[in-house]
């Protein structure tokens, strides 16, 4: 059974994003960005979107905190 995705923070700019994502990656944690295409590209409309969502396995929860 695969993994559940959740949500361990949200960013309003996508370049906040990259970077929480790109520390995860380093310490080998997996880890998604939801939204980022879209707060991107209709960033007026980020707050309202829920803003980019930084997603790890329910399994990497913990450590990715």
């Amino acid at each position: 059974m695969a993994d559940k995705l959740i949500t361990i923070a949200r960013f309003n700019e996508p370049l906040q994003a990259e970077m929480a994502k790109i520390k995860l990656d380093v310490e080998g944690i997996n880890c998604f960005l939801a939204g980022e295409n879209f707060v991107g590209t209709y960033w007026l409309l980020a707050n309202a979107e829920g803003g980019v969502k930084l997603q790890v396995k329910e399994t990497d929860a913990e450590k990715a905190l």
